[in-house]
């Protein structure tokens, strides 16, 4: 997860866009990890907002998951635009560890630097983080990510899609986010139960880790 690796595979298995994590070290670099802390994935028990990239180069990301990518390195932000440009779109969901500082900035910058605007979304569960990103630019898609949404009302106006948790999603919940011009997917579908939850409703993009198996039941209905 969140490695190039796994960006390489997206790619391969012709997924429309790979959903990846952004979190700022303390030296401001951006960074491509879910956890607030190296433990699970590099085996590092230090936090993202007490290390600088110097150290975290050296982390091994890969050997938890596979033997086969042993010193697979934490990607920057940089990397993974640089590896998706032209090829695949990309989610980035802002992870917020609340030591940030100017971190909408410095990702609006960094896509501009790339000119990825139209490759690139950007997702968070904090509604202030999206309306900053659209102050930033007006161009780039933002994405409220909830498991849940109590509210009925879909229209805000700097938000652009919402992905909800897939069992809580409802054909009325679809066409009201589809109605104020909004993107709506469904998260995270890995089973044949709630691909097909997800394609019956008439979401926009299913959320998955086995894009395999989304695309095979895509085809089968279309």
């Amino acid at each position: 997860e969140n490695t190039f690796s796994a960006l390489k595979n997206a790619i391969n298995k012709n997924a429309d866009s790979a959903e990846i994590d952004v979190q700022q070290l303390k030296d401001g670099t951006l960074i491509i990890m879910h956890d607030n802390n190296f433990k699970r994935t590099t085996g590092v028990n230090k936090f993202v907002w007490d290390v600088g990239y110097n150290e975290v180069k050296n982390y091994d990301a890969g050997s938890w998951f596979s033997y086969e990518y042993k010193n697979e390195p934490v990607p920057l932000l940089e990397d993974m635009l640089i590896g998706a440009k032209d090829k695949i779109g990309l989610m980035i969901e802002v992870k917020l560890s609340g030591h940030e500082k100017n971190l909408e900035e410095d990702i609006v910058e960094m896509i501009n630097k790339y000119g990825m605007i139209n490759q690139c979304s950007i997702a968070s569960m904090n509604l202030n983080v999206l309306k900053k990103i659209k102050e930033l630019d007006q161009r780039i898609e933002t994405i409220y990510i909830t498991p849940v949404l109590y509210s009925d009302k879909y229209n805000i106006n700097y938000i652009d899609g919402y992905s909800v948790e897939t069992t809580s999603i409802s054909k009325e919940m679809v066409s009201k986010i589809k109605f104020q011009g909004k993107q709506v997917y469904g998260w995270t579908s890995n089973v044949e139960s709630t691909i097909k939850k997800n394609i019956w409703l008439g979401v926009n993009g299913i959320v998955t880790d086995n894009p395999e198996l989304a695309n095979y039941y895509l085809e089968r209905v279309g």
